[in-house]
């Protein structure tokens, strides 16, 4: 990448609190709730990974993959996609730090 970003463990960690609990795993079967219930170790796990991803630019086919499901409710089907709970973390990340410019 061009420009190079300081990805905070504080921003990680604010990124996955931000989550709504109770949503279903993407493919690799993460689970939002033990990111946040597992926070310290996983927040400092995941800095180190997205620091890396964002060094190289080279985004995990996993986080850019989304299984679509259809969901009937209330007045009809509703289409709903699941991601990768690390992949949407990574995503919040990177919104919060271009909101400061």
């Amino acid at each position: 990448m061009s420009r190079y970003v300081i990805l905070t463990l504080g921003e990680v960690r604010h990124a996955i609190r931000k989550l709504r609990n109770g949503r279903a795993a993407g493919s690799d079967g993460i689970q939002l709730e033990l990111l946040k219930y597992a926070e310290e170790p996983v927040s400092a796990s995941l800095h180190s990974l997205f620091a890396q991803v964002w060094k190289s630019g080279l985004v995990p086919a996993e986080w850019r993959e989304g299984i679509i499901v259809s969901l009937y409710r209330g007045k009809g089907p509703r289409n709903n996609s699941l991601l990768s709970v690390p992949g949407k973390v990574f995503a919040n990340v990177l919104l919060l730090d271009s909101s400061h410019y």
